[in-house]
């Protein structure tokens, strides 16, 4: 009886942890789809601006410089991350072998939807193509979270696979339209360290 009881109150824990766990790791995947693409769009903007324009130097706010250190750390050491990936499907259930036919299956879906992203972004604007893939990329980083199994896993997969897609090039594009629109505009410009 003892165990059935606490057999009973493990199931309501785990209940009522599961909406602050997916909530929490939503925002960590917002936030790191944040750092890691959004920022360095921006510093790249500012580095350009600073470039053509040296005779104009104003420093960036210390908030600013602490967001684009921090991007920089996840974008340049991202190597880092890789061998908590392997442990942490094996701990989700899969074998290595279907580690690497997962990976298979993220680098296929990249391949497959390239074109048609950069299609979905040139038809429907670089922004949209933006937003829709960190959708993609949060729903996909979101699914990992509750995902066992290599069915699962995969539809994770699938979904940041899709995000990837999108973002990869609509960003640049968005990098270059927003320069080509800039140029001859009177610009503040901001000195990168």
């Amino acid at each position: 009886f003892r165990v059935e009881k606490q057999d009973a109150l493990r199931r309501q824990v785990k209940s009522a942890l599961m909406y602050p766990a997916l909530v929490f790791g939503f925002a960590t995947v917002v936030l790191i789809a944040i750092v890691a693409f959004v920022i360095p769009i921006f510093a790249g903007i500012f580095e350009e601006l600073a470039a053509e324009h040296p005779e104009e130097k104003a420093e960036l706010p210390i908030p600013t410089k602490i967001c684009v250190g921090a991007s920089d750390a996840l974008t340049g050491y991202w190597f880092v991350i890789i061998p908590v990936i392997v442990p942490f499907l094996k701990e989700r259930g899969l074998s290595v072998s279907e580690v690497l036919l997962l990976q298979a299956v993220f680098a296929g879906i990249v391949l497959l939807m390239e074109v048609p992203s950069g299609y979905i972004a040139d038809v429907f604007g670089r922004v949209r193509a933006i937003q829709v893939g960190a959708l993609f990329m949060a729903l996909g980083h979101g699914g990992f979270v509750v995902a066992h199994g290599f069915f699962e896993l995969s539809l994770a997969e699938v979904l940041l696979a899709i995000g990837v897609s999108m973002v990869s090039g609509a960003d640049l594009a968005l990098l270059y339209d927003t320069e080509q629109a800039l140029a001859g505009a009177e610009v503040v410009v901001f000195a990168v360290p």
